[in-house]
């Protein structure tokens, strides 16, 4: 079975925004979230993860999105930042 990593380009956003709508779905039920009034879950930072943010002397990416391919079927998505969602942290 051959796994593939790819980096995601803008136009690849759409298949992004949908798996994780289904993951967000997935765990609903462990992190009491509800649907917005559009009926999705929504993630607000999706689109920085095509933004580069500037620093002052060069330009410093901080979010990579990538599309999973198994078999060459699309599998999952990996959102990679520098950032932590631990509580404390």
């Amino acid at each position: 079975m051959y796994v593939e990593v790819l980096s995601a380009s803008i136009d690849e956003k759409p298949l992004i925004q949908q798996m994780m709508e289904l993951y967000q779905y997935d765990f609903s039920e462990f992190e009491n979230k509800d649907l917005n009034e559009h009926g999705y879950f929504g993630y607000p930072y999706l689109d920085y993860y095509w933004v580069e943010s500037e620093s002052a002397s060069h330009t410093l990416r901080e979010r990579y999105p990538f599309i999973v391919r198994v078999g060459g079927k699309l599998a999952g998505f990996v959102l990679v930042n520098q950032y932590t969602y631990i509580q404390g942290n």
